[in-house]
């Protein structure tokens, strides 16, 4: 979702020119390395697709960063994502982050909301996860995907209160058993969004409201990031060799960032602890991707000033944010990978409006590409990129232009 955040970078050159010549020719349908008849459903193998992405990830950066798209469709859903594998297979994306049912209300811990997909202690069940996900794993692609499942902590209701240690083993417990489902059926990882958009301040810290009493600041931050390490540890059990992103990374909850990454980073907001939770959970192994949901960069120093300050310089000052404390820091440029989103609109008078200029799109996404060391997701809420032609829907699909600046964004970020 939109972020209100902008970063003051220092403007420095970077070598984009393949860009224009790049849309000129994209505009058809890419051949590229494919293998026919992918079968999704080898996620178990220690070769598996899921396997290797996390070992690429643990690497450090791979041949190049993965691109992700991610689209509020009607088709962004596993079933219906799968029917188009046609279609898919000639978009210029390694994969998508796509949403079920239960990772729509995966924060919710009510037994009775969507009763007939938990189990008997009332957690999100195995089974209804595995049916909700084994299109996916029965479609036959071209070529290996790189595509995730996104669950949401406070979409439609905000999730357990930080020291509701019941309603967090409830959240934990259908986490661990839906990632089972997930690695089954050759999911590669796990977008986990830490935006409380049902309540904006659920995890806003403010001692004036009831809700924060009994407790100093201090003590809600642990508690914050002990329930991130808690969901990073409970979807590694179920999926051991998933990939985990969070949308928000530790940045947001650190005020000392905001000169570095822009825009509002605050001590209060706690969804900055949880992020450097799920991080301490992470090991050299197995790290985890700040997933860098920061929309409003457009240079490469931005992106790259971003980037520094996630992956190393905000532990190096770790007394300046209020969950990191020195064994944390000590091991942080082992546990994080870098990721960023970009989105296609961009503010203008203080709005957020579609971007109109694929060739300013482009640019901004290798430059995205370039800086990550793991992910770059390309979020549309002004185009749909899965929608296949004779689809209907209320997003207008992706058109050539689009697309063709999407291929030589890539073309561009694997030519430094």
């Amino acid at each position: 979702m939109p972020s209100r955040r902008r970063a003051a970078g220092r403007p420095r050159g970077a070598r984009v020119a393949t860009l224009a010549a790049g849309l000129a020719l994209a505009v058809g349908v890419g051949t590229g390395a494919r293998c026919a008849g992918v079968d999704r459903g080898r996620a178990a193998s220690s070769a598996s697709p899921t396997n290797r992405a996390s070992a690429e990830v643990a690497a450090g950066r791979p041949r190049r960063a993965h691109l992700l798209g991610w689209s509020w469709s009607g088709y962004d859903g596993p079933a219906a994502f799968a029917a188009r594998a046609a279609h898919v297979d000639t978009l210029p994306f390694d994969g998508a982050i796509l949403l079920d049912t239960i990772g729509r209300h995966f924060g919710d811990v009510n037994v009775a909301t969507l009763s007939g997909l938990r189990d008997v202690d009332g957690a999100w069940s195995f089974a209804a996860a595995d049916a909700n996900w084994r299109p996916l794993r029965l479609a036959r692609f071209r070529r290996p995907r790189h595509d995730m499942a996104r669950v949401y902590l406070g979409l439609t209701t905000a999730p357990p209160g930080l020291r509701d240690d019941a309603g967090w083993a409830v959240l934990t417990r259908g986490a661990s058993q839906y990632a089972r489902a997930l690695a089954a059926n050759g999911v590669r990882g796990v977008v986990v969004d830490n935006e409380m958009y049902h309540d904006a301040e659920a995890w806003r810290y403010d001692a004036r409201l009831p809700r924060w009493a009994g407790a100093p600041h201090r003590a809600w931050v642990a508690a914050a990031r002990q329930r991130g390490r808690e969901l990073a540890t409970a979807l590694r059990a179920g999926g051991p060799a998933l990939v985990l992103l969070v949308t928000h990374g530790p940045y947001v909850g650190c005020g000392a960032s905001r000169a570095e990454v822009g825009g509002y980073p605050d001590d209060r907001f706690l969804e900055g602890a949880f992020a450097a939770g799920m991080i301490e959970a992470g090991s050299p192994a197995q790290p985890v991707v700040d997933g860098g949901e920061l929309y409003a960069y457009r240079t490469p120093d931005e992106f790259a000033r971003s980037a520094a300050w996630r992956r190393d310089g905000m532990a190096r000052r770790w007394g300046g944010c209020p969950f990191l404390d020195s064994a944390l820091a000590g091991g942080w440029r082992d546990r994080v990978r870098i990721g960023f989103g970009v989105y296609d609109r961009e503010r203008v008078d203080g709005e957020w409006r579609t971007m109109t200029r694929p060739a300013g799109y482009a640019a901004t996404l290798t430059h995205a590409l370039r800086a990550a060391d793991a992910y770059a997701w390309a979020y549309a809420q002004g185009r749909d990129w899965w929608r296949a032609p004779g689809d209907t829907g209320v997003i207008p699909a992706a058109d050539a232009q689009w697309i063709a600046a999407v291929r030589a964004a890539r073309a561009a970020a694997a030519d430094p």
